[in-house]
């Protein structure tokens, strides 16, 4: 009987106890997840759109959407939460009940290249004698690449064509070009993370012509002028001589792997410019006269070449 009781008396106890943690686990949910709610930004507080967000010890990864904010939902006992974009440092922040979290990334900073073709025209500021004519714009093709971070450098190699074009009825014994080729080394600097500036020098070769002119005076046997017999002009051979060009212009990175380029560069003269003489005197004629063979001969004067180039290349 007494066994009866015991075993009546341990299975209501039992079924008490079976309802008690029943209704204390209806009052008292346990969470197993918990949301999480935010912005991820960049350093300048601009959005980083569809960045990824994850934490240690969660095989799961979700997304930030276009403007930066994020609304997610985590294991409760989550502490961290990391964010991550490609181009940015991974940033980490602490988790706080219930309060919106900012995840602040920082840009990756990597050397990055360029190289670029180039086109432009330079102009001669002025060449004498006045006798040859320059093309105003002499087009010039070219070459330029470099590598920065926040600072870097660069080369640049660019060549002229002929630069001039010889009076109808000259003689052409050579032909004349300016500021070719121009080699320049030089800095960039990145203003903004599209923006940069750059400035150089180094050296041009530059062409500068040399003419002459011979003309044949008569005299009578007093010596008084009798007049020009004959003349002649012959445009003749080149030479070289090294200048100093300095530059200046800007690169904008419009796209990821796209970029475009304009600068201003001026050469330095080159030449100075001169005129010799000489005066030759024929043996006299049968009837007294004679003739004077005077000879001018013009090294041309270059003061100098200024121009422009754009470009297009890739940033890699």
């Amino acid at each position: 009987m007494k066994s009866i009781i015991s075993v009546k008396s341990l299975s209501f106890l039992l079924v008490v106890l079976l309802s008690g943690i029943s209704i204390f686990a209806q009052d008292v949910p346990l969470k197993a997840t918990k949301i999480v709610t935010g912005t991820v930004l960049d350093k300048e507080g601009n959005p980083v759109g569809a960045a990824e967000l994850s934490s240690r010890g969660w095989p799961e990864v979700k997304h930030a959407s276009d403007d930066g904010s994020f609304s997610i939902e985590v294991p409760y006992w989550l502490e961290t939460l990391t964010a991550s974009s490609e181009g940015f440092k991974s940033s980490t922040v602490k988790l706080k009940d219930s309060q919106p979290v900012v995840i602040t990334l920082k840009i990756k900073k990597k050397n990055l290249g360029f190289v670029d073709v180039l086109g432009g025209a330079v102009w001669p500021i002025k060449n004498e004698p006045a006798g040859v004519v320059t093309n105003g714009g002499i087009p010039q093709f070219g070459v330029m690449g470099g590598i920065y971070r926040t600072w870097g450098a660069y080369f640049k190699l660019v060549c002229a064509t002929s630069g001039v074009k010889v009076p109808s009825g000259l003689t052409d014994q050579s032909q004349k070009y300016d500021a070719t080729p121009t080699v320049t080394i030089g800095v960039l600097r990145r203003i903004s993370d599209n923006l940069n500036i750059f400035a150089g020098t180094g050296l041009a070769v530059n062409y500068s012509s040399a003419s002459s002119v011979n003309e044949y005076f008569k005299y009578d046997a007093n010596k008084n002028l009798i007049g020009m017999v004959s003349s002649d002009f012959v445009y003749g051979a080149s030479k070289q001589a090294l200048a100093m060009p300095i530059e200046a212009g800007v690169m904008w990175k419009f796209t990821k792997r796209f970029n475009a380029i304009a600068g201003l560069i001026y050469c330095f003269p080159a030449f100075s410019g001169s005129v010799t003489s000489n005066d030759v005197e024929r043996p006299e004629q049968n009837d007294g006269s004679y003739i004077v063979d005077s000879y001018k001969k013009y090294n041309a004067k270059n003061s100098g070449n200024m121009g422009f180039y754009v470009g297009v290349g890739v940033n890699f």
